[in-house]
C-alpha cells in the first residue's frame, strides 16, 4: 500500500520493505504540475526556508535522498534510483545481462512481456517512447528500454523540486 499525501507517496522501498529509505517519502510523481498543485509545493519552499531561518520550529520531513540531492542541485546518478527503488534497480540492471543467465534473443520475448512504459513510485504508468504501450522491448532493443526506464524514473519530480526550490 502507498501511504502519502497528495504531493508524497512513501518510496517503493518503503512499499516493499527492501533497500533504503523505507521511512521516507518521496514526490508523487503523478501529481499533477498544474498552477495550483506547483504553488503547493513553491509553499512548502516557503516554510522550509522559515525552518532554516530559526531554532524553535523543526519541519519533520523525511525524504528520500534522490528529492533532497535534487533540492541541493546535486547531479542524479543511476545508483540513486536504488535509494528509493532498489527492486526497479536491480530489475534493470539484469535486464542489461540477461544473457549471462541464458536468455538469448529466441527466448527473450517468452520470458519478458514489456511494453516502453514503466511504472512510477506511486503506481502511474508512463510511456518512454511515442506508442510505447503499444510497442514491445525485444531482446536487441532492452538497453534502450533500460536507458529510458531509468531517467524517467530519476526525473520523478523535477518541476516539482524546481517549485520547491523556489519558495525556499
Amino acid at each position: 500500500q502507498r501511504h502519502g499525501s497528495p504531493l508524497f507517496v512513501l518510496t517503493p522501498n518503503g512499499v516493499q520493505g527492501s533497500g533504503d529509505n523505507r521511512s521516507a517519502y518521496t514526490i508523487r510523481p503523478s501529481t499533477s504540475s498544474s498552477p495550483a498543485r506547483l504553488a503547493q509545493f513553491a509553499f512548502l519552499g516557503k516554510l522550509l526556508g522559515c525552518a532554516m531561518l530559526q531554532r524553535e520550529m523543526v519541519l519533520d520531513l523525511e525524504l528520500s535522498d534522490h528529492v533532497w540531492k535534487r533540492l541541493a542541485g546535486v547531479a542524479l546518478s543511476e545508483l540513486d534510483l536504488s535509494s528509493f527503488d532498489q527492486q526497479a534497480y536491480a530489475s534493470f540492471n539484469r535486464l542489461r545481462t540477461i544473457e549471462d543467465d541464458g536468455v538469448d534473443e529466441s527466448s527473450f520475448s517468452e520470458l519478458f512481456f514489456n511494453a516502453y512504459e514503466v511504472e512510477l513510485s506511486d503506481g502511474a504508468t508512463v510511456e518512454l517512447i511515442e506508442d510505447g504501450s503499444a510497442t514491445d522491448v525485444t531482446f536487441a532493443t532492452r538497453h534502450r528500454f533500460v536507458e529510458l526506464a531509468i531517467a524517467a524514473r530519476l526525473a520523478e519530480g523535477a518541476a516539482q523540486c524546481e517549485a520547491v526550490l523556489s519558495g525556499l
